[in-house]
């Protein structure tokens, strides 16, 4: 065999075996099965190359002796053993170690103490929850890392509210092998209370710092919160004017009493276009348009532009957004001029609007006044044009685990609009909707989901109403197993909204892994001009659901019961 095809051979071996051919086992461990499992990953390798004579060998076996008798106690201790009965055979060949790790240590007491302003008996009560808190407590079993863990656990604990200059002077592990008992003693200097001073902005070019305040929730003179700084950072990196954000405070001690905050920001590209195109099952192939810019006008006031293309439906928009007031309400103006012929229902509109928008914690409000200008041609009838100066309010409550992939808890949103004959207005009408999602977890991999939907309009007729305050249903994330709006009132060949509405549904959600689904369900409902004529359409069927990064995408076959008909149906499976 040429020398060429012996490396080969080697490299080969070394790739395949992780060592070369001639590898030898340099020590055996005998050791119950939980000490080599936690021990071996940091000790010499069983097995390796063998040395080229035999003194070599004999150093190398000296060396390996020495470093599993200087090793093992040490990773012992760090388990918590410290009373260890260890064994070497440097003559046997390979070298045998035998181990009995002997009992583990146990916590027998805690001493959490604290110096700086949270000794004080001012601050007794929360200097007791941080003690009853601490993760080592006694009776537990001591080891090196959990320890580490709890004096870093206490220290943050500490400095998440209005320490945060705390930092551990004092820390004792009193080990007594003879007994297997550790005495833990902590002291954590907290240092000062801090207060909230000025911000020190760095990064900033396009913007004015003032437009940082509006995202401040909290003022100079404040105390600190760890918490209230993450909502600080969260909200800025949120805005399309920045593409990161790091916010932290200066915890030197002697500027306790206003600690600068210090904000450095990498700011975003204000302006964006896109095209996009796609396919719903509701409003079939689409092609769309958008520009966003985040500085308009040089005020940071954000413009959301677009021009959307669907089979049934087109529509041009344009929305402006300016930032937030301190109390942290947005305010905005918008407008859109759309077409759609839907179920044989021509609508051409034009609407102009003012909103605003307020968002704390789980609750989201609105609140907009628009004039909409709308014509409309059912086929087969007469065309009507309406008018109206609509006032309405939202109100959305989400209490779920997870808002792109809820398992549990449930999403309540309430509306209600109306308009006058006295204001610009063709009509005196007053429109109400409410809607109910609920999800259970059922187990790990099955999730349960009900929804209702409920609509009103009082008004004396629903023909001089436009067509946004009224009601139809059927398509994806209705009733499935109909087409897009195709349950209503029925004017001539056309199917038009009515003034009543009510929709349920179940839905049962099997995962076969993290990324794919299979649901079944029932869907239920209606709309109507008149309470007495709403029957409910019934769908049921099969789907299969995939968890893409805007959320569970799903695909529905259904079977609506009235119609004796199979559809399928294609859309996002969250309820926003």
């Amino acid at each position: 065999m040429s020398l060429r095809t012996k490396y080969a051979l080697s490299i080969l071996s070394l790739l395949l075996l992780g060592y070369p051919l001639h590898a030898a086992e340099l020590w055996r461990f005998e050791a119950p099965p939980e000490a080599r499992e936690r021990l071996l990953p940091w000790l010499p390798p069983l097995a390796g190359e063998a040395a080229a004579d035999a003194d070599g060998a004999a150093l190398e076996k000296l060396g390996l002796v020495r470093r599993l008798r200087e090793r093992i106690p040490e990773l012992l201790a760090t388990e918590g053993y410290f009373s260890p009965q260890l064994e070497i055979d440097a003559a046997a060949d390979p070298v045998l170690v035998k181990l009995q790790p002997g009992p583990r240590a146990k916590v027998v007491s805690v001493d959490v103490s604290f110096a700086g302003q949270l000794g004080d008996a001012l601050e007794a009560k929360q200097a007791d929850a941080l003690r009853k808190a601490w993760t080592l407590p006694v009776g537990a079993a001591f080891r090196q890392s959990d320890w580490d863990t709890a004096k870093t656990v206490l220290q943050l604990a500490v400095a998440k509210r209005d320490f945060p200059g705390a930092r551990i002077v004092e820390s004792l592990a009193d080990v007594d092998p003879q007994t297997a008992e550790v005495r833990l003693s902590v002291v954590v200097d907290s240092g000062p209370i801090f207060y909230f001073g000025p911000l020190e902005i760095t990064g900033l070019s396009q913007y004015k710092p003032e437009l940082l305040d509006r995202y401040r929730h909290f003022n100079p003179g404040d105390k600190y919160s760890q918490e209230t700084l993450l909502q600080f950072q969260s909200a800025l990196q949120g805005t399309p004017y920045f593409s990161a954000v790091e916010v932290s405070i200066d915890t030197d001690p002697a500027r306790a009493a206003a600690a600068p905050v210090r904000v450095v920001v990498v700011e975003a590209k204000p302006q964006r276009m896109g095209v996009g195109a796609g396919y719903s099952s509701n409003t079939g192939f689409r092609g769309e348009f958008s520009y966003s810019e985040a500085n308009l006008f040089d005020r940071a006031w954000q413009l959301t532009s677009g021009v959307r293309l669907e089979t049934l439906s087109q529509a041009a928009f344009a929305d402006i957004f300016l930032p937030p007031t301190k109390e942290d309400h947005r305010y905005g103006i918008g407008a859109i001029v759309e077409r759609s012929d839907i179920e044989n229902l021509a609508i051409n509109r034009q609407a102009v609007g003012l909103t605003r928008i307020h968002e704390h914690g789980r609750i989201e409000t609105r609140v907009g006044l628009s004039f909409q200008h709308e014509g409309r041609q059912a086929d087969g009838s007469t065309r009507n044009v309406n008018q109206a100066l609509a006032l309405t309010g939202g109100w959305t409550y989400r209490r779920v685990d997870n808002p792109l992939d809820p398992r549990s808890g449930y999403i309540l949103n309430l509306q209600l609009g109306g308009a006058s004959e006295a204001l610009l207005s063709d009509a005196n009408f007053l429109r109400s909707y409410e809607r109910l999602v609920t999800y259970f977890s059922l187990t790990p991999r099955n999730v349960l989901s009900a929804r209702i939907e409920a609509g009103y309009t009082a008004a004396k007729t629903r023909s001089t109403v436009p067509e946004d305050f009224l009601f139809r249903t059927g398509g994806a994330q209705t009733v499935r197993g109909y087409r897009y709006l195709s349950l209503g009132e029925q004017e001539a060949n056309a199917i038009v909204g009515g003034r009543y509405m009510l929709v349920g549904s179940v839905e049962h959600t099997h995962w076969l892994d993290d990324k794919w689904g299979v649901a079944t369900f029932v869907d239920a409902g209606n709309a109507s001009d008149r309470l007495d004529t709403l029957r409910p359409a019934v769908g049921l069927g099969l789907g299969a659901r995939w968890r893409s990064p805007a959320g569970p995408l799903a695909a529905d076959l259904a079977w609506g019961v009235e119609q004796h008909r199979l559809r399928l149906h294609i859309s996002i499976a969250i309820a926003f």
